[in-house]
């Protein structure tokens, strides 16, 4: 599965580690559709329907699916066997 994704910064968003309570996480967006950008904020809930082979387009606000079509650049992950000395891999890695 992917995503068309709009970004318009222009430059880095810092983020100044005195701002961040002491033993308090911090989410780095990675789907790309926080509001909040490049912090998480939640909006990849919306991604949990996507199907592989599929990409989708998002409203501005990141609240709906407004396009989808095939991936014609998609590729399956290929199978892997593990070994003794080999963990199995990882999904989505």
């Amino acid at each position: 599965m992917a995503r068309t994704v709009r970004l318009t910064a222009t430059g880095p968003h810092r983020i100044d580690p005195a701002t961040i309570a002491p033993g308090k996480m911090i989410s780095i967006c990675v789907c790309g559709l926080s509001q909040n950008y490049p912090i998480c904020d939640g909006s990849h809930k919306i991604t949990r329907a996507e199907e592989p082979g599929v990409l989708y387009t998002y409203s501005a606000d990141a609240k709906a699916v407004i396009a989808q079509r095939p991936d014609d650049q998609y590729q399956p992950p290929a199978a892997t066997a593990a070994t003794p000395d080999q963990p199995p891999p990882i999904a989505g890695a």
